[in-house]
């Protein structure tokens, strides 16, 4: 499946009433917590590959940070606008209707993410321009954040994803440049299992941080 069949794909998926989110939250959730005992929260500027109903970006709108970011389908970002809209006026921020990979970015920003999207891009080189991609939009002494589910029992048939692992990552990572801060299994399954066990089997989610060293 190319990047055109994905794009389509996940534009058919997310018609009707996905990413519907109203409840305001107060405080990050807890994997951007950690996240942030690992790198600082500077309340700069955030890009999202992937906005979806805008559950991630309307954490950093709370807490001050600029935010910008794209989608594929405009019925879910029209959900997300609203949304986000509840806790801040979008004056000077970005959210866009686009494939990502096909879009004009000039600007750089602090941290860029995404939150469940690359794993979607089964071809290994894909997969990598779309990493090396949202890499080139990170400014200097800036992080890519990616964060990724593992271990999944129930696919998305429309838009079928690889098993990730924090090898593939970490590969990936290397294959870019910039500086492996940290790949770490978060939410454990098996948070009761005997020890020692190896952690990322028991794990639902992968996050891994590149920071992009100034020159």
């Amino acid at each position: 499946m190319n990047s055109n069949s994905i794009i389509q794909n996940w534009i058919i998926e997310l018609k009707g009433g996905a990413y519907v989110h109203t409840k305001i939250p107060k405080r990050f959730s807890r994997v951007w917590r950690k996240i942030f005992r690992i790198i600082p929260n500077v309340k700069g500027s955030i890009f999202e590959v992937g906005v979806g109903g805008g559950k991630h970006l309307i954490q950093f709108a709370v807490d001050g940070w600029e935010i910008y970011g794209v989608d594929c389908s405009s019925d879910v970002l029209e959900r997300a606008l609203s949304y986000i809209s509840k806790v801040k006026i979008l004056n000077g921020n970005e959210i866009s209707v686009c494939d990502f990979m096909d879009f004009q970015i000039n600007n750089k920003y602090d941290l860029v993410f995404h939150v469940g999207v690359v794993e979607h891009y089964r071809d290994n080189d894909e997969r990598l321009n779309f990493v090396r991609k949202m890499f080139s939009i990170v400014k200097p002494n800036g992080y890519l954040i990616s964060i990724v589910p593992i271990n999944i029992q129930e696919k998305t048939p429309g838009v079928p994803e690889i098993d990730y692992t924090s090898d593939i990552m970490r590969g990936e990572f290397k294959k870019i440049g910039g500086k492996i801060i940290k790949i770490f299994p978060h939410n454990l399954k098996g948070i009761f299992a005997p020890l020692p066990i190896p952690i990322e089997k028991y794990s639902s989610t992968l996050v891994g941080i590149l920071q992009k060293i100034s020159t």
